[in-house]
């Protein structure tokens, strides 16, 4: 179901009524009516859309509003074809409460120092996700210098006597039906790029949620990040579903 958020300093009922016909709105209504509807917000405005449609893209646009970011979810059927499998499996083991949290954060902060969520983690926000009713420590699987011995993806002991390089950190959905696999994170240290390990860790989570008996993988990206859309798209993924945000020329990054 689509959701749509609208802000800015001064939200009137206008705006409301605008939210709430957006939430139904079919591409013929963008087309016939999107332009005249967005017009009217003011430059400030922003708009936050799950679910958004790829024709509100360009009605946006005319009305003066930015696609500013876009979420997408992908999804694909597990377990992978045995074709995208091929060559030894990363060497990884699950995260060890209160024995890897602050190699994680260290990791996860070097990794998304970028994000505009994921950056600067603490040791509370580490906790409060583990102590999310889903957290399963087996599903977060780290993979230590031990475990990386270059390109290919050569798995070594997993042990994690060395260095953690990077993790993948998975999700059940079990509200699906039937439930879901998710690849909630994917972190590698910026200094082990460019030797396999994110391609390595995917095919780990994918493994694992595999081994659970799940039969429907999905995960979320950062549309422009093209790395990542590649390594998901050669894995058999697919876009599903868009979160995007439009803003107005005046609104704040």
């Amino acid at each position: 179901m689509r959701t749509v958020r609208i802000s800015s300093p001064t939200v009137d009922r206008g705006e409301v009524d605008l939210a709430t016909w957006l939430q139904s709105a079919t591409d013929d209504d963008l087309e016939r009516e999107g332009v005249e509807r967005l017009r009217p917000l003011p430059p400030d405005a922003t708009i936050e859309v799950d679910d958004a449609p790829a024709a509100l893209d360009a009605v946006a646009a005319v009305a003066g509003l930015s696609l500013v970011r876009e979420l997408v979810e992908m999804r694909r059927a597990l377990p992978l074809e045995p074709e995208l499998t091929s060559g030894p499996p990363l060497a990884t083991r699950p995260f060890r409460a209160g024995v890897d949290d602050l190699a994680v954060i260290e990791v996860n902060n070097r990794a998304f120092a970028w994000h505009p969520e994921q950056a600067d983690w603490t040791v509370d926000d580490l906790a409060a996700r583990r102590d999310e009713p889903w957290f399963d420590p087996c599903g977060l699987l780290l993979a230590h210098d031990t475990a990386v011995r270059g390109a290919g993806d050569v798995g070594g002991d997993g042990g994690g006597s060395g260095r953690l390089l990077g993790f993948c950190w998975t999700k059940v959905h079990h509200e699906e039906v039937p439930p879901a696999g998710e690849i909630f994170v994917i972190g590698v240290d910026p200094v082990a790029h460019g030797r396999g390990l994110g391609r390595g860790l995917v095919l780990a989570g994918l493994a694992h949620l595999s081994g659970l008996g799940l039969r429907h993988g999905l995960l979320w990206t950062e549309a422009d990040n093209a790395p990542a859309m590649g390594l998901y798209r050669s894995l058999g993924f697919r876009v599903a579903r868009r979160h995007c945000w439009y803003a107005g020329s005046g609104a704040e990054g």
